[in-house]
């Protein structure tokens, strides 16, 4: 028989579990939302690009009929301008943050989970809260 004062811790434990997660969902969007940014920049970026690649072939098209060594530099400079994206330091390590506090608040439910019970007054049950199994993973 379970004594009441245990209950208690118990019904305590789980309660600052269930608020780990919650903080967990909450990171978790917020890694969402950098992730989406990071691909709206892109989608930005080679747009920018391609739309550089098509000007360059229009001075390209001219070069054909008369070349002209101004046009020339224009497009070698144009092409120094073209790249892959890169993504901004800022937004890595707000990344890399959200990861840290994801894999430590995951480390702390964990902990949480093992000292209550799955029988009794306050049931152990489960909640899924694995970010492992994420199916968007934003790639840098």
């Amino acid at each position: 028989m379970i004594k009441f004062t245990d209950a208690y811790f118990i019904v305590q434990k789980t309660i600052t579990r269930n608020n780990l997660i919650a903080e967990l969902f909450s990171l978790n969007q917020q890694l969402e939302e950098v992730e989406i940014l990071i691909k709206k920049d892109m989608i930005e970026f080679y747009a920018t690009q391609t739309e550089k690649i098509e000007y360059i072939n229009t001075i390209l098209h001219k070069q054909l009929n008369e070349f002209s060594c101004g046009r020339q530099h224009e497009i070698n400079d144009m092409m120094k301008e073209l790249g892959a994206y890169v993504v901004s330091l800022e937004l890595i390590n707000k990344k890399d943050t959200l990861k840290l506090l994801i894999n430590q608040k995951s480390a702390e439910i964990n902990y949480l989970q093992s000292q209550i019970p799955e029988k009794g007054v306050a049931v152990n049950y489960t909640i899924r809260y694995n970010t492992k199994e994420r199916c968007g993973e934003c790639i840098i």
